[in-house]
């Protein structure tokens, strides 16, 4: 599956408009109202935008890869910080 304009089009944006178009994207699918796997949802989300194979990702485009891993943590963060689920 080819993800070329997905990658420009991730390339382009920034860091933070990437992780407020991840969290719109949680906050859509109810991420804010349940205790869910935060990291099955952030996969989701790529699928969902047409990236499918970060592995792959991290071959071809390291330095994408990267901003993926950093965008991700942020998003983690705050959304921990935001959430704290009881088990």
């Amino acid at each position: 599956m080819c993800d070329f304009w997905v990658r420009v089009r991730l390339n382009k944006m920034s860091v933070e408009d990437i992780k407020l178009a991840i969290e719109r994207w949680l906050k859509e699918n109810s991420a804010e109202q349940y205790c869910v796997d935060l990291d099955l949802l952030i996969g989701r989300y790529w699928k969902t935008v047409g990236l499918h194979d970060l592995t792959r990702l991290q071959i071809e485009d390291p330095q994408l890869h990267s901003k993926i891993i950093c965008v991700e943590d942020r998003v983690r963060r705050e959304h921990q910080d935001r959430h704290h689920c009881r088990e």
